[in-house]
């Protein structure tokens, strides 16, 4: 065997043939953009598989070694919203928004945290983000005229409405913003029909079921709202919601009976929905049925992804119920 006019033996040819290919193995393995994409890849596939926190760990790895790598911070984000870890989405969010200039859902969730937390103005500089290179972009429009109306601009919340609407006349969530432009017009007429519209364009939405079933509760109309909710309850069976609002208005009237039966059967649909059993336990507080409160927190709390929480909320109900040592013990916990 001949090798650049030297004579060669097969087994130094061997050998040589094994240090080439491991030297170009192990120049890919130090390879940081190499890694990275390697790190991002098994996270897209922990997500694929349903595993969040495995996943959040890849994206994590992957930001380490390019901490500009936006696309990594994009899906960090969403792997952490599945695990319950709203602070390191929104710091995710944020991050991928200001990295990648095209991503418009990470800059219209980053709007929508900043809006959640009351930043205003920071939310409605990364909607102008998103509209001024897709003005018809209908949920950033959606977000813009909440943001309107939460800072008191009823005009300028009912001029977006209505331009989103005439593009996008199909979408139950501008029907219920509008809504929210026609009540703060005193216009409730006008507010109860769009709320019908949305719920009649999306009947499993129940963001229009809850606001409608208020106002008619405010109305004193409460035949109207029982009505309602029992109308969402056989249209979304699978939500916990409008048992949970019918438990309260009947605990409100004295009629423990009732409330007990949707609480329930609220309970009942998601054994898994913490923030449903938190939701009926502090029902039963506010309602003074104190021992049905504690088993239900206990039922939970072993179990909790937050019991921090958990905990606050079952030391005041022992506290209520002169369980001071059982208070104190949970606390020190």
């Amino acid at each position: 065997m001949y090798f650049l006019g030297f004579t060669m033996s097969p087994l130094r040819l061997f050998f040589l043939s094994v240090f080439f290919f491991s030297t170009l193995f192990f120049s890919a393995c130090s390879d940081p953009d190499v890694k990275k994409q390697a790190h991002y890849d098994k996270g897209i596939e922990y997500i694929q598989q349903g595993q969040s926190k495995e996943a959040i760990l890849e994206f994590r790895n992957a930001i380490q070694l390019d901490p500009s790598y936006a696309e990594a911070y994009y899906q960090l984000g969403l792997a952490s919203l599945k695990a319950n870890d709203s602070q390191r989405a929104f710091d995710a969010f944020l991050r991928a928004a200001d990295l990648d200039p095209l991503n418009y859902d990470a800059k219209f969730r980053t709007a929508e945290n900043f809006f959640l937390a009351g930043n205003l103005n920071e939310s409605r500089s990364y909607l102008d983000k998103i509209l001024t290179r897709q003005a018809d972009h209908w949920e950033a429009l959606s977000l813009l005229g909440e943001v309107e109306l939460e800072s008191g601009n009823i005009e300028a919340a009912e001029k977006v409405v209505t331009q989103a609407l005439k593009t996008h006349h199909d979408m139950s969530k501008l029907y219920v913003l509008q809504a929210k432009v026609f009540f703060a017009k005193k216009m409730n007429q006008e507010a109860e029909r769009s709320l019908l519209k949305a719920i009649e364009i999306r009947p499993d939405d129940m963001s229009a079921y809850q606001i409608l079933s208020s106002y008619y509760f405010e109305q004193h109309d409460e035949d109207k709202a029982v009505k309602l909710l029992l109308d969402a309850i056989a249209a979304i069976p699978e939500s916990p919601d409008p048992l949970l609002v019918l438990a309260s208005f009947f605990l409100n009237k004295g009629d423990a009976e009732k409330s007990e039966q949707y609480i329930s059967k609220a309970l009942s649909i998601d054994q898994s929905n913490e923030q449903t059993f938190m939701h009926a336990a502090d029902l039963y507080f506010r309602a003074n049925i104190f021992d049905r409160a504690e088993s239900v927190l206990n039922s939970i709390l072993a179990k909790s992804d937050d019991p921090l929480i958990v905990k606050g909320m079952l030391a005041n109900v022992y506290f209520e119920q002169k369980k001071y040592t059982d208070a104190e013990n949970l606390v020190s916990e």
